[in-house]
């Protein structure tokens, strides 16, 4: 991803800025839990490999929101919902 400084209109490698966690402390860097909702399998698959490749936590997959209020337990509820 490369930006365009509006003053000196030279690229700025935004992504290794925004995106350079060596430069946080530990305590801030936290990986989500998640909930994934969608009726598209695939997809719901292919999303929750991708978020735990990169060490987030997916608790749990459903197919609508029927079955998601089924299966949430508010004494465990996520960061996320998809």
């Amino acid at each position: 991803m490369v930006l365009c400084s509006l003053s000196s209109l030279r690229p700025v490698k935004a992504a290794a800025y925004l995106f350079n966690y060596r430069n946080l402390p530990p305590k801030r860097i936290s990986m989500a839990s998640i909930v994934l909702t969608d009726d598209h399998v695939l997809l719901r698959n292919g999303l929750a490999g991708l978020l735990k490749s990169l060490g987030h936590n997916v608790l749990f997959e459903a197919d609508n929101g029927r079955d998601l209020q089924a299966k949430l337990n508010p004494a465990n509820l996520p960061d996320i919902l998809m």
